[in-house]
């Protein structure tokens, strides 16, 4: 899978074992339902904005590239949606990284998102 492209202008040499894109929309706070009615007032400031929740299967060197492009408050993010190609300012959920294989065949399932800003 090619999901992800570059973070940063860095191009990463490895794939995304899994990737989820999500859009989601963002109301004001004034969203509320009618008291009389009972139907939603919904008031919109922002739509699309995307999610990427990734997760990678990755030796040692991989890993610590990985953590370092993503260790940032916000970043440039390039992925494929379909055949389009996006790039979109982003930052980093909480990471979780969970040890897989023996010493010898190590192995890190990195796992985290990248929410659009």
């Amino acid at each position: 899978m090619d999901g992800i492209i570059a973070i940063n202008g860095v191009t990463l040499p490895f794939a995304p074992i899994k990737m989820t894109i999500a859009k989601s929309d963002l109301y004001s706070d004034s969203t509320q339902r009618s008291a009389e009615t009972g139907h939603l007032l919904m008031y919109l400031i922002r739509e699309n904005i995307y999610t990427l929740e990734l997760e990678f299967l990755l030796d040692t060197v991989q890993t610590e590239l990985l953590e370092s492009l993503i260790c940032g408050t916000d970043f440039t993010v390039s992925f494929y949606e379909g055949d389009e190609e996006k790039t979109k300012n982003m930052y980093p959920s909480d990471r979780t990284k969970e040890i897989v294989g023996t010493e010898k065949s190590r192995k890190y399932r990195l796992s985290f998102s990248l929410i659009e800003i």
